[in-house]
């Protein structure tokens, strides 16, 4: 119908905007175009990030490298000389590449994805870019174990605390404290974590001990699942990590934000 029509275009319109903030704009327009559902290449600068649209990779792209969602928490938490992160929901490395972006290529980090396909155009992604990032295939919970993921969803919108259904598979689990740091025995300079509602369950989980070796932590904050409470969430985090919480953005009203927690 006709609603449908201008939510398209208005898609498209909006994917025309955002295609200015990459080095090879008119590319990416045509490309997804003439191939609506194929593989995107996005070049940011020295970077490249092949896309697949059909599954909505580029919303997680053009969030952090269009709407530079992160840069505000990158540009806080910059490490002095070489820098170390660790980048859980990673997607396919949009967020490693805007870490770069910020803090420069002297840079390693771990970057962990718990969808096995998107994981796979995550390692491309990487190692496409020559980045010093461990990439682990896991999903990031409260407890070590399996959980069941659906490779069929494989979008960043996609979150273990959804159950699988058809297409599913168990990947494993592992909570922060068995998240290995990007440089043994230094402390993590930056901890991001975007695991659509998963958050809450890794960091009330999470002791003093496990936050102890992030300087800084960045998340995106989702409505919380039953049982939880995203103010409680915020409190516990910044109690146990003796963290300042600051709220970066708000996307709506009782929706996601983006909250950034760094030592007094």
């Amino acid at each position: 119908g006709g609603g449908g029509v201008i939510d398209r275009l208005g898609r498209a319109m909006g994917f025309i905007q955002a295609a200015g903030a990459f080095s090879n704009p008119v590319r990416l327009v045509l490309s997804k175009a003439l191939d609506p559902g194929g593989i995107v290449l996005y070049r940011y600068g020295p970077y490249r990030l092949f896309s697949l649209e059909s599954r909505a990779d580029g919303v997680s792209v053009r969030e952090c490298l269009d709407e530079k969602a992160y840069h505000e928490a990158l540009k806080r938490s910059r490490p002095d000389g070489e820098g170390a992160y660790m980048n859980i929901g990673a997607n396919i490395g949009a967020f490693d590449v805007a870490v770069r972006d910020v803090w420069g290529a002297r840079v390693k980090g771990v970057a962990v994805e718990a969808n096995p396909w998107t994981c796979a155009r995550l390692a491309n992604n990487i190692y496409c870019n020559h980045f010093e990032t461990w990439v682990i295939n896991a999903a990031v919970t409260g407890k070590e174990g399996t959980v069941p993921v659906n490779i069929g969803e494989s979008g960043p919108g996609q979150s273990v605390l959804h159950a699988a259904m058809s297409g599913g598979c168990e990947v494993r689990a592992l909570p922060l404290a068995a998240v290995p740091s990007p440089v043994p025995g230094r402390d993590v300079d930056l901890l991001k974590i975007d695991c659509e509602g998963s958050e809450y369950g890794i960091l009330e989980a999470a002791t003093a001990a496990d936050l102890a070796r992030f300087k800084h932590l960045v998340m995106e904050v989702h409505p919380p699942p039953p049982g939880f409470s995203r103010e409680r969430l915020i409190a516990q985090t910044a109690a146990k990590g003796r963290f300042e919480p600051l709220v970066l953005s708000r996307k709506k009203e009782g929706g996601d934000e983006l909250v950034f927690f760094k030592r007094p």
